[in-house]
């Protein structure tokens, strides 16, 4: 039996800026190992990750603005999907969590 072991993991974090209801988040990611890589980037209010409100796929970028989310509390993920040697490996970065409340 013969194997592969491939690095593909990411580092993720998020950043808001903007006042009152007008505020933009930065979530950003780095992919580590070789090969072309794509992201997939999920947004949700259910700490399942199920019924994600932003699932956008095929991301090329380390990075993702989302404007004017609601108070509340949010759980996100992003996918690397490393393409090396004619194959494509997937990870999931742990999901993250992202507390917003009220401010001016």
């Amino acid at each position: 039996y013969g194997f592969q072991r491939r690095l593909n993991s990411l580092s993720a974090g998020v950043e808001g800026s903007g006042k009152g209801r007008r505020r933009e988040y930065l979530f950003r990611w780095t992919g580590l190992g070789d090969g072309a890589h794509q992201y997939r980037f999920q947004l949700s209010t259910h700490a399942d990750g199920s019924q994600p409100m932003i699932d956008r796929i095929g991301l090329t970028g380390d990075r993702l603005i989302v404007t004017d989310l609601p108070i509340g509390d949010y759980y996100w993920r992003v996918m690397s999907v490393q393409f090396a040697d004619g194959q494509a490996n997937g990870a999931w970065a742990a999901t993250e969590t992202l507390h917003i409340e009220a401010r001016d």
